[in-house]
């Protein structure tokens, strides 16, 4: 009976220690799920990290492309329309060396004319008007030599202050794409850094895999060893039942106990090949996990030297950039090129918030996973101690059971690190998100300058224009006036000529007195047509428009008639 009674508690112990077994290996398997739940996710954080950075490498590539044709195009109209001012700076250039040219035969003609005069006329009346026209025609031809002299002045003026507003307008756009550069070349270093971050809590991960691997393998061990020991033990309670069998009518009443001993004993050898198939599973699952993240690193690794050569390509292409001359393309581009910047960072904004949402929703589900490994936790410690009640003489199994305890106790440690670097990331995040916020309104602040300084250089072209064509049709003015003045001293040529025919004559007198009155007339004409504003025109000259070298209308007018001839 005392052998009997001891078998009874082996057969009792042996069961409550299935029983705990089957509860820890229950709690490894949830925390192997929960493990694995957490390395999938940052293995999927990890690729939407790098889907978004070759977008925005592929959206710099074509931003690059866009911006060098838009340069070509605007480089070739610059030159263009540098090629246009050239060739009307020569024209105007050649014009006035034939008004100087006109001007100077003109006053060799009066000189000439004037030397007739005193051979021919012996007339005081006819010497001083024909003085006082030479002295005239000297006094404007002077006024058109000083004109033409400030002209040209102020065109090297203009030149030479257009050359050093290029030149200041380089030296900016070169200061801003080297900032624009150290910028992008910073944020590329904390991407990098970012990767290499993530690489390393991958390789922790993967380390903390093989190490729960390895204790499952020892457990693993420690089941089937009990597995044997279970076995043998049946083999001996059937031994004894054979030596029993010539008792069976003493012990009728303990064999039913028996055999729901048996049974107990077989359902828990099968919940353990169970529970051993089904770790084993897990262990292959784990094997392919770790198989997959190694590829992924892999991936990752070429991923980031085709990073490292879109690098190169962009400081290549940066380089080709800091050879632009004009001014008008550098603001266009520089307005394009900040406004898509803007529209970038936006995006950036947005993907961000939506990890910082995600971050926020792995933090709820690690604070829920949390509170069951609490509660998991309590129900482990009420387990133990109704196993402390029924086995307080079994030392070395509450000493085991104690164990076990502290390790789920490491474990809830370790999830709250987990939680706590979650946290920081969080943190993080919010800190890249304020910076990339006083990004955005700084280059908000930079359009806004570069938007009114090409307003005020705008303004400043015009201005230049519309004094370089008011001085044009001043020009234009005097050289219609000295053409007004060659016609007359035409005129005055053919009548002295004339004058030889007549001057032998009775009708003489009365030519001269004629000719005095026409003279007279004729200036009196130059008069009133000097006093008349420029802006009046004859309305039968209105069909005539013409267009100037600066693309503006221009009326030319018809030659009047001879009023001698």
């Amino acid at each position: 009976m005392q052998t009997k009674d001891h078998d009874s508690s082996d057969s009792s112990s042996n069961e409550v220690n299935s029983l705990n077994e089957a509860a820890q290996i229950l709690h490894l398997k949830r925390l192997l799920v929960t493990l694995k739940q957490q390395s999938e996710k940052e293995i999927k954080k990890l690729q939407n990290q790098l889907f978004s950075q070759e977008k925005i490498s592929q959206s710099l590539k074509e931003q690059l492309l866009q911006s060098s044709a838009k340069f070509k195009k605007l480089q070739s109209n610059h030159d263009e329309e540098l090629d246009a001012l050239r060739d009307q700076f020569i024209s105007l250039r050649n014009l006035l060396q034939q008004t100087q040219e006109e001007l100077r035969f003109q006053n060799d003609q009066a000189v000439h004319a004037s030397n007739k005069m005193q051979i021919i006329h012996s007339n005081q009346r006819e010497e001083e008007a024909s003085g006082k026209e030479t002295e005239r025609l000297r006094e404007e031809l002077s006024e058109s030599n000083l004109r033409t002299q400030e002209m040209q002045a102020l065109a090297s003026k203009n030149y030479q202050k257009y050359e050093q507003e290029i030149q200041h307008l380089k030296h900016l756009l070169s200061q801003r794409e080297i900032a624009e550069h150290q910028t992008e070349v910073i944020a590329s270093h904390t991407v990098s850094y970012q990767l290499r971050l993530e690489l390393e809590e991958i390789k922790q991960t993967l380390k903390q895999g093989n190490y729960d691997t390895k204790a499952l393998e020892t457990h693993y061990v420690e089941v089937l060893n009990e597995k044997v020991k279970l076995e043998h033990q049946i083999k001996q309670l059937q031994i004894e039942l054979e030596h029993q069998s010539s008792n069976l009518a003493a012990f009728q009443i303990q064999i039913p106990d028996l055999n729901q001993s048996k049974k107990e004993l077989e359902e828990c050898l099968k919940e353990k090949e169970n529970l051993l198939n089904h770790t084993l599973e897990k262990q292959e699952q784990l094997k392919e996990r770790l198989f997959q993240m190694e590829l992924s690193s892999q991936e990752k690794m070429q991923i980031q030297e085709k990073y490292e050569l879109l690098k190169e390509e962009w400081n290549q292409l940066n380089e080709s950039l800091e050879e632009a001359l004009d001014i008008r393309v550098k603001s266009e581009q520089e307005v394009i090129r900040f406004s898509e910047l803007l529209k970038e960072k936006n995006q950036i904004l947005s993907e961000k918030e939506g990890q910082i949402f995600q971050l926020l929703r792995d933090k709820e589900n690690q604070e829920t996973h949390l509170h069951e490994m609490n509660h998991l936790v309590n129900e482990s410690e009420t387990r133990f101690k109704i196993a402390q009640q029924h086995l307080a003489k079994k030392l070395k199994e509450a000493a085991i059971l104690s164990e076990k305890v502290e390790g789920q106790q490491r474990v809830l440690e370790e999830i709250s690190q987990n939680n706590e670097n979650f946290k920081i990331q969080i943190n993080q995040l919010q800190a890249s998100l304020g910076i990339s916020q006083k990004q955005e309104k700084k280059l908000q602040e930079q359009l806004h300058d570069a938007l009114k300084s090409t307003e005020s250089q705008v303004s400043k072209w015009e201005e230049k224009y519309f004094c370089m064509y008011d001085k044009w049709q001043e020009s234009e003015n005097c050289v219609k006036k000295l053409k007004k003045i060659e016609e007359k001293h035409q005129q005055m040529q053919n009548l002295i000529a004339n004058l030889g025919n007549f001057m032998g004559g009775p009708s003489s007198q009365n030519f001269l007195h004629t000719m005095q009155e026409l003279v007279d007339k004729s200036n009196q004409q130059n008069n009133s047509e000097e006093e008349q504003p420029e802006s009046v025109q004859h309305p039968s000259q209105e069909d005539e428009e013409k267009y100037d070298l600066f693309g503006m209308k221009f009326r030319q007018d018809k030659p009047k008639p001879n009023s001698l001839s």
